[in-house]
């Protein structure tokens, strides 16, 4: 599992940003169906994905109440779940053609495809972790707001997604 550094080049322009630490970006890029079954820490993308969920949900929160300032939180909180629930993820990373760059486990294919949206999801959040890791979070940031650009700036277009205990609280 060590491509050729040319091979990430194309990744390094798509994300926008040219990697210092390249194992981070090779992380990033596996499934865990790649690193097997271990009893130590897998080399897959996994631990990445909790963190990059994480920066996601910090960025896009502050990226629409920046540029929203009359809507109410209650409607960003809206907003925002529509942006980075599992579906908008996938289909993020399926239009950035992040699934092409995967690793998989030998004869993991069909498996993938049975959970591919929640890989794709898994994919996106691994690499806005892999670049927050290597190039810090005006870099993380810089790509999740150039990718949710046009969401970012029309947010009534977003479906948002219903949550009833935050009405019930409200």
């Amino acid at each position: 599992m060590n491509p050729d550094p040319t091979e990430l080049q194309p990744l390094e322009q798509m994300l926008g940003h040219e990697f210092r630490d390249a194992s981070l970006l090779r992380i990033a890029l596996t499934h865990p169906s790649a690193s097997g079954n271990q009893s130590k820490p897998p080399d897959d993308n996994q631990r990445m994905e909790f963190l990059g969920a994480a920066i996601l949900q910090a960025v896009i929160s502050e990226a629409l109440y920046r540029l929203h300032p009359g809507k109410d939180e209650g409607h960003l909180t809206k907003v925002r779940a529509g942006l980075v629930n599992g579906a908008s993820l996938a289909a993020k990373a399926a239009a950035l053609g992040l699934e092409q760059h995967l690793v998989l486990g030998r004869g993991q294919r069909t498996e993938f495809e049975r959970g591919r949206e929640s890989a794709l999801e898994a994919a996106l959040e691994a690499r806005v972790a892999a670049l927050y890791l290597d190039g810090g979070l005006d870099v993380a940031g810089n790509f999740v707001r150039r990718i949710f650009a046009d969401e970012l700036a029309n947010p009534d277009n977003i479906a948002a997604i219903e949550n009833p205990k935050g009405e019930l609280q409200e």
